[in-house]
């Protein structure tokens, strides 16, 4: 995402405030998941979100675009420009300015994240992410020999447990659940970040 701000000068006295506030060279605001953002060795979060974005087509593969992104910044891109006109008018020191807006469109993706409910997942999807959770969900660690133990009783219990609850959902209209496109383990929503001038903000939503 970019956006131009432009910042109409209103008389000479104003404008050289502004002018103190800018530090020379250009400054940058950077919004979404940065290079130790991942999943795992080989898996970029960033990657995974432009799936999600633009959707993906090759092969066998076939995952439906489920844009955020550009929602989110198409709803609130006014108000963003609004928040670094102000900092302008006060005489903020950009950074200032720049973190504060960071903040609010992190903010702001994450609530687009959640209100992404189409194109519905697969009966497939759900039912991977079912397993994936039992069979977590059923693994303990031994903390003397840090071995696995698996709990095929737990197991068994949480699908039927999880097979029950997504059936209520969908009487219910709920999709909030194992059925929620876009949040599996959380991890993309969690680790939206910003970044002034390459310095990375502290991840916020965990």
């Amino acid at each position: 995402m970019s956006l131009k701000i432009k910042i109409q000068q209103q008389n000479n006295e104003a404008w050289e405030k502004i002018k103190n506030n800018l530090p020379e060279g250009k400054h940058t605001l950077e919004v979404g998941w940065f290079e130790n953002s991942k999943y795992d060795k080989a898996t970029n979060i960033a990657y995974v979100a432009s799936i999600q974005e633009y959707g993906y087509y090759k092969h066998d593969t076939a995952i439906p675009p489920r844009p955020f992104m550009r929602p989110a910044e198409k709803k609130n891109s006014q108000n963003w420009q609004d928040i670094v006109r102000e900092g302008a008018k006060k005489c903020e020191n950009i950074s200032d300015t720049f973190k504060k807006l960071g903040m609010i469109v992190v903010n702001d993706i994450q609530k687009a994240i959640i209100d992404v409910h189409t194109p519905a997942l697969q009966e497939a999807t759900i039912l991977n992410r079912m397993r994936r959770r039992a069979k977590g969900n059923a693994t303990t660690i031994n903390k003397e020999t840090g071995e696995e133990i698996f709990d095929n009783e737990k197991r068994k219990k949480y699908l039927k447990y999880a097979k029950g609850k997504l059936k209520r959902d969908k009487i219910k209209g709920n999709y909030n659940g194992l059925a929620k496109p876009l949040i599996d383990t959380g991890k993309m929503f969690k680790e939206v970040s910003y970044r002034v001038d390459g310095n990375t903000s502290e991840k916020l939503g965990e």
